[in-house]
């Protein structure tokens, strides 16, 4: 806080050592050796020229803690220096004490405290007022360093929340200290970031569990369509039958499971199931359109044969009609309606050759 021992005149740097035995802005002595030294060592004179050299620096520098902290060292070696400028003691030295408990010198502004309290005029009620009030203040600056103690301790352990209820407490002592005002919010954004941090761990494992689990229920789905297709009747060529059992397993299948991986292969063989049963159907049409023709071929070559047989008879020529009447038998086969007849015939014309030699 403050200039450095490069922002001021070498002589106002040189008073500073001087009272407060530091060099660089590092006092090394404690504050009642430096005011002890004080006394014994600087008169009243060189008391006054420090004083003047340091009142100077103060009003262009106010907030100079060294500064400061030289004055009040030397006020307290020599009181009747700042009475004559018409400064207060006791409250320049309160004002350093809570400038030293803000920059977290807890002890040398409880030092202070202790300082002033034994420097004032006792059996006073002014005294007494001010001793109880330097009391509490030194009881409120230990309560604090306890509970920033205590903080950290938690901080350490992890125990985040209840490091923020010990730096609370300390915001309700002392509202100006916003140093603790951050840790309190850097804390708080810590939490939030390890719980964002938490949740995007969660989702990634519940996605990836998600994923294992489909899949697994894939791969299983899988096998069994795979063994419902091994399952299928196979298909000969050339056997309508076993075609069309073929083809009424694949469909059912494409309906049941809709979607698997060999889908495509099962529709590629339905269509071609598909156009192997229409053929098949075609060609067992017309063979059987072409029995039916050839049979009725058969009938009327059987006719034609008979009535040229009976020509015969008429005629005379009963061997001739004998061959005939024989080969329209067997053209008409075994249900030509007219087989019984041509039989008769047979036999009656073998019957006349018998009687006739």
């Amino acid at each position: 806080m403050g200039p450095t021992s490069t922002d001021r005149p070498l002589f106002v740097e040189d008073v500073i050592t001087a009272i407060t035995g530091g060099m660089g802005g590092v006092p090394v002595r404690s504050l009642r050796t430096s005011m002890e030294r004080a006394a014994v060592e600087f008169d009243e004179r060189t008391a006054e020229a420090f004083a003047r050299a340091l009142f100077s620096e103060l009003s262009q520098n106010p907030q100079d803690l060294r500064g400061l902290e030289s004055l009040i060292i030397l006020g307290l070696a020599h009181p009747r220096i700042l009475a004559r400028h018409g400064i207060s003691l006791e409250t320049e030295a309160r004002r350093l004490a809570v400038v030293l408990e803000r920059s977290g010198q807890s002890e040398r502004a409880q030092q202070m405290l202790e300082m002033l309290a034994a420097s004032l005029p006792q059996g006073t009620k002014d005294a007494e007022a001010t001793l109880e009030e330097d009391s509490s203040v030194a009881e409120r600056v230990a309560t604090i360093e306890a509970l920033l103690r205590d903080a950290d301790k938690c901080i350490h352990r992890g125990r985040r929340r209840e490091a923020v209820k010990h730096l609370q407490a300390i915001l309700r002592l002392d509202r100006d200290r916003f140093d603790v005002a951050r840790m309190i919010r850097d804390l708080r954004r810590e939490d939030q970031s390890r719980r964002e941090r938490r949740m995007t761990v969660a989702k990634i494992v519940l996605s990836m569990s998600i994923v294992g689990f489909l899949g697994y229920t894939l791969v299983l789905r899988e096998q069994h369509v795979r063994e419902r297709w091994d399952a299928l009747p196979q298909a000969l060529a050339g056997n309508l039958v076993s075609q069309q059992s073929r083809l009424e397993g694949v469909e059912t299948l494409l309906a049941d499971e809709h979607v698997w991986f060999g889908m495509l292969t099962a529709l590629r063989e339905r269509d071609q199931l598909r156009g192997q049963i229409v053929r098949s159907q075609d060609e067992a049409a017309r063979a059987a359109r072409a029995a039916v023709l050839q049979k009725k071929e058969r009938m009327q070559d059987a006719e034609d044969v008979r009535v040229r047989a009976m020509m015969s008879v008429k005629n005379g020529r009963f061997e001739d009609a004998l061959v005939d009447l024989r080969k329209s038998l067997e053209l008409g086969g075994e249900h030509w309606d007219q087989r019984g007849r041509v039989l008769a015939d047979i036999g009656a014309i073998e019957a006349w050759k018998a009687k006739k030699p």
